[in-house]
């Protein structure tokens, strides 16, 4: 399995792409559950659930700068929902059941886990993508931390 770099304006981290993966499709879930969602924000689930489940190694993308840009309206939107998954996590804590994972699809044709998902490492990620959206996480394309 392969690493990508989340990244929002001109920050990020490191992170296992199927921790990538398995985020963007839970986003993805939270903001498909948002009544009357905007135009941008079901552009951008529509997006989190291709990147969740294409299985493109090394290349899984948020596409933060383009779904939210500058606009504090949409950071505010996509923290709340960041939380909602945070949450969720918590819930199936200490393990998301591998058959739970497995039928969401993610990783790409084919990807089966074979173990429980430990919430700890997705709950790393979790923090991880909560700083980099309050700007409180700075760029370090060379860091050896992977979330």
């Amino acid at each position: 399995m392969g690493s990508s770099f989340i990244d929002y304006r001109a920050n990020g981290f490191w992170c296992r792409d199927g921790s990538a993966e398995l985020w963007l499709y839970l986003l993805s879930e939270e903001a498909d559950r948002v009544a009357d969602r905007p135009a941008w924000l079901a552009e951008a689930s529509a997006d989190w659930r291709t990147q969740a489940t294409l299985g493109c190694q090394g290349a899984v993308s948020a596409s933060l700068d383009k779904h939210l840009g500058i606009d504090p309206e949409r950071v505010e939107t996509v923290v709340a929902l960041s939380e909602r998954v945070r949450l969720r996590l918590h819930g199936w804590a200490p393990a998301i059941p591998m058959e739970t994972v497995n039928g969401w699809g993610t990783g790409g044709s084919g990807t089966q886990y074979c173990r429980n998902v430990d919430t700890v490492w997705m709950l790393r990620f979790a923090d991880a993508f909560l700083r980099l959206l309050n700007g409180k996480l700075r760029a370090d394309p060379y860091a050896t931390t992977v979330y």
